[in-house]
């Protein structure tokens, strides 16, 4: 009996001692989950790697975020890895994270919490919050908190070229393509990597410049012209600029921001008028550019015919004929560039009074007509005034014009002067003779050459001397005369030269 007693007891101790050691076992496959790491993230990020510590892993155990698996790296019995994707951290709030050990002896572990917050990175400002359409200027300063070298500037939502100043100091270069459209954009910045997100957005507007005009091509006409395209140049034209004149639309093209081309009709010329032209650009921006003064004027005043176009030195005043086209009765006859009263005939004749004081010296004098506001002057034409010797003694007769010839050689001071481009030089020669004109700088250096070594009879001599090719300054003229009949002669003059 004692036997059986034993061997009994000895069954039961050796049950419970399995039952326990079983449980023991069983019990120890629930995980034990303690920390994890990041357990905060910002939104935004692109996805990160979490380490989850704690007892209990097994190859097969699973963290889940959320309720959903994640993809797991058993590292040890105390260690796990989990990838969370973009997607998984693009919603701010608090995650239930816990890891799970398979049935039929696995189990769950307890939640730690996973936090998804919004970003650090602010914007306090940009500079410049507005930018003007077509600028070439397209660098931009952000400034604000938590920059680094990943932070990222985007132009309405898409990335630019970044350049990493400070934590709170970024330049973005823009394309030229967000410049060529005006509106109002945003402005934010992301940071790639752990840690990063999207910051808050400020504007930058995109408008039209004021625009400059700096001149109009032509800038006059004659009364009775037909249509024509005025060029404007300047700068800050957009394509919506257009050009108006005395506040009337002109049919405008646009070439690029510096030109534009207008079409102007002809009713804007049947009178002579001042007209304002200026350039408009609509809003965003843009506005009225300053006038340019575009000018109708009569028409073209020409002499044709002076008489008489000789005179002998000393002689009486008197009225000089002038023949010509598109007088008027306020066109005004100068002498020399001064004014004469004038006595008005028709289109085709006027006459102007010379005066005794203007013919008392020997020269070359200048004749012109120009309208009463002087903005138009017609071509010049010349009277000579000069001593005569008879061919014979006692001969008190003047003999007609074209058989005068001068008792001294003369050098008339060009005309006009000022001038721009051209002049015109008049000399007399008393005999026939062989002449050089040579034209000389400030410096002493030959220029030009008008005549070299020519023969010319004698008389008065008129000769053109363009100088579109030289700069502004002032120059000198020489002629040197050598007569046929052996008389020498030399002088200078000078000249200014003004464009």
């Amino acid at each position: 009996m004692k036997t059986n007693f034993y061997l009994t007891m000895a069954r039961v101790l050796t049950l419970g001692i399995v039952v326990l050691i079983m449980g023991s076992i069983a019990s120890g496959q629930i995980p034990v989950l303690n920390n994890i790491s990041p357990s905060t993230v910002e939104i935004g990020n692109d996805g990160l790697t979490m380490i989850l510590n704690g007892e209990n892993f097994l190859t097969t155990s699973i963290v889940r975020f959320n309720g959903s698996d994640l993809m797991t790296t058993f590292v040890s019995e105390s260690e796990l890895e989990a990838s969370l994707t973009k997607s998984e951290l693009s919603l701010i709030g608090t995650f239930e994270v816990v890891v799970a050990n398979p049935s039929p002896n696995g189990g769950i572990s307890a939640v730690k919490q996973f936090t998804v917050t919004g970003t650090s990175q602010q914007i306090t400002s940009i500079y410049p919050t507005t930018k003007l359409y077509g600028t070439s200027n397209l660098s931009l300063a952000i400034n604000g908190e938590n920059f680094n070298q990943n932070t990222v500037v985007r132009f309405n939502g898409s990335n630019r070229s970044t350049r990493f100043v400070s934590t709170n100091s970024l330049i973005a270069e823009l394309y030229p393509s967000d410049v060529f459209e005006v509106g109002v954009f945003s402005i934010n910045v992301y940071n790639f990597g752990a840690g990063g997100g999207i910051s808050n957005s400020i504007d930058i507007s995109i408008v039209y410049a004021q625009p400059l005009m700096s001149s109009i091509s032509p800038s006059n006409k004659v009364v009775g012209d037909t249509q024509f395209t005025m060029t404007v140049k300047g700068s800050g034209f957009a394509p919506v600029s257009k050009v108006y004149m005395n506040h009337h639309l002109l049919p405008t093209t646009f070439i690029n921001q510096s030109t534009l081309l207008a079409d102007v009709a002809a009713n804007y010329m049947v009178e002579p008028f001042e007209h304002s032209v200026y350039v408009y650009t609509p809003s965003p921006g843009g506005g009225s550019s300053e006038s340019k003064i575009f000018t109708v004027d009569s028409m073209a005043l020409q002499i044709t015919k002076i008489s008489p176009p000789r005179l002998k030195v000393g002689s009486a005043g008197f009225l000089m004929k002038i023949e010509g086209v598109n007088f008027t009765p306020t066109t005004i006859g100068k002498f020399n560039g001064s004014y004469r009263r004038t006595t008005f005939i028709s289109e085709k004749l006027i006459y102007i009074n010379i005066l005794s004081d203007d013919i008392k010296h020997v020269g070359i004098y200048s004749i012109s007509v120009a309208d009463q506001s002087n903005k138009i002057e017609s071509n010049i034409m010349t009277l000579t005034v000069y001593s005569t010797k008879s061919t014979r003694e006692n001969d008190s007769d003047i003999r007609a014009a074209n058989s005068m010839e001068p008792d001294d050689f003369l050098l008339a001071q060009n005309y006009p002067n000022p001038f721009n481009p051209s002049t015109m030089i008049n000399f007399i020669l008393r005999n026939m003779s062989t002449v050089t004109i040579d034209v000389y700088n400030s410096l002493g250096q030959k220029v030009a050459t008008l005549l070299d070594g020519k023969e010319l009879s004698a008389g008065e001599q008129t000769f053109q001397f363009d100088a579109a090719n030289l700069a502004s300054g002032e120059y000198f003229y020489h002629i040197i005369v050598n007569e046929n009949e052996g008389g020498n002669f030399s002088s200078i003059k000078k000249m200014i030269l003004i464009k």
